[in-house]
């Protein structure tokens, strides 16, 4: 569940759900950008953000669950090749 005073694109479902429509439609590369782009921008606004940022644990926690679910679709994908 989406943590509502986050700004939308921090939605790890969100982002897992627009990887696994690129995968289906063939194009695991593109599905693993998606994944890879978020991780880095999430990671470059933690930065921004700082421990003293009122939202900084709920950014913390968005990226653990992307990087949760990046791992869960890699492991999906390297067992279905």
């Amino acid at each position: 569940m989406m943590n509502t005073s986050l700004p939308k694109n921090y939605d790890a479902i969100a982002v897992g759900k627009a990887a696994e429509a690129k995968s289906a439609a063939g194009d695991l590369e593109s599905a693993q950008l998606v994944y890879q782009s978020a991780l880095m921008e999430w990671q470059d606004d933690a930065l921004g953000f700082g421990p003293t940022h009122p939202q900084w644990e709920q950014l913390r926690h968005s990226i653990a669950s992307l990087w949760l679910s990046y791992a869960h679709f890699n492991r999906k994908m390297k067992q279905a090749s």
